[in-house]
């Protein structure tokens, strides 16, 4: 039998549940709703109904697969609330994971279908032709407060001449050893598509051709898989016994990927990132240039007779008044203290006290200080009822 406090307690988490199901009721109505006017906006446009709002529909489907979900949990709580039953107890149990696994579901039919399209359309919509275009402009240019990598080539086809980008990486690093590696008037190779020409891209082999389609499908197939196993497991967790101690295999399953994700993989992956760059890369320090000021403030910097580019990641304040005064101390052209590694030059770093410069290592270990002990001193959380 159940103690007066039990039964208390229960309620309480009954309500709380409800509270959190509420909120994606919300989440899934409003979602629902969008889809809804985005659908009949497009058909009053005179839209015809193409891929692209079957597409829509699929999406939007992940809407009233919260509302229902959300809907049948908050009804589960509700009754064990005002009148406890042991045949619902365990639906109201996991009535929030419920809602979670059938959206893990909805969004992997829906990376699937996105998939196939990709895949339909490289194969047999366009007709890809391999060409040779040459780069007109390779070099950083200052937009507003950042240095973007531009990288810009033209070909010929039919003699009509057409133009084309690449996209860089994205990390300053990278990006200027994408942009010495594309410099201007050196060729690459591209694949046009003949039924549009002004549409084109680097000819990356074949399986990197087909590789976003590939790559949606399994992807969406993975998360559908997921999904359903999850589902199956809660599921069949319902003939367990049902006693207050018990920890469901749902339980389980979660809780041991909290304890391996964050308290064993994410320490050792600070570990390594703390050995690399404190042990394994040599540095040299240098005087750099703040080109760009900023609370993220761009710099530059010569090493073996090459001008290099960094970018020191501060932390923005909230208070305007702090940002004006750190951006006021930092102006262009003052000089900033650097590390530059030897082995690749293209990386470096701001010169900080040692917490910051590792900031990232130790916020990989510190889970390690507070999952490891709870899950030394609690076995119980991962164990799977028999």
């Amino acid at each position: 039998m159940q103690s007066q406090n039990d039964k208390i307690a229960r309620k309480f988490e009954n309500l709380i549940t409800i509270f959190v199901l509420l909120f994606l009721l919300f989440f899934g109505s409003v979602w629902t709703l969008v889809t809804v006017m985005l659908f009949f906006g497009n058909l009053t446009k005179g839209n015809e109904i193409d891929f692209g709002l079957v597409l829509l529909l699929v999406v939007g489907s992940i809407g009233p697969t919260i509302v229902i979900s959300s809907l049948r949990g908050i009804y589960y709580n509700i009754k064990q609330i005002i009148r406890p039953d042991s045949s619902v107890e365990h639906k109201s149990q996991v009535a929030v994971v419920n809602v979670l696994f059938n959206l893990w579901i909805v969004m992997g039919i829906v990376f699937t279908i996105w998939g196939v399209y990709l895949f339909y359309e490289d194969v047999f919509l366009k007709e890809w032709k391999p060409l040779t275009a040459i780069i007109e402009i390779s070099e950083f240019q200052i937009q507003q407060t950042s240095l973007k990598p531009v990288v810009k080539y033209s070909y010929i086809f039919d003699g009509v001449e057409y133009f084309g980008a690449l996209q860089p990486p994205g990390r300053i690093g990278e990006d200027q050893k994408f942009l010495d590696r594309h410099t201007a008037g050196s060729s690459i190779q591209i694949k046009i598509n003949a039924k549009n020409p002004s549409e084109n891209k680097l000819d990356l082999g074949i399986i990197a051709e087909y590789m976003r389609g590939l790559a949606g499908i399994a992807g969406g197939l993975l998360f559908v898989f997921i999904g359903i196993v999850l589902k199956l497991a809660i599921k069949r967790d319902k003939t367990q016994t049902k006693s207050k101690d018990r920890s469901t295999r749902w339980g389980s399953l979660f809780g041991i990927i909290i304890i391996v994700g964050y308290g064993f993989v994410s320490p050792v992956i600070g570990t390594y990132l703390l050995v690399r760059d404190n042990v394994l890369t040599q540095w040299e320090t240098l005087t750099g240039k703040i080109v760009i000021p900023d609370t993220n403030f761009v710099y530059s910097y010569v090493y073996n007779g090459k001008e290099y580019h960094g970018i020191f990641l501060g932390w923005h304040s909230g208070d305007e008044e702090t940002n004006k005064k750190f951006i006021a101390r930092h102006p262009a052209g003052s000089q900033v203290s650097i590390k530059v590694n030897k082995a690749d030059p293209y990386h470096s770093k701001v010169v900080q006290d040692p917490i910051s410069e590792n900031l990232l290592s130790l916020a990989f270990i510190f889970p390690a200080f507070i999952i490891i002990p709870i899950f030394l001193k609690r076995k119980s959380i991962i164990k799977i009822t028999k």
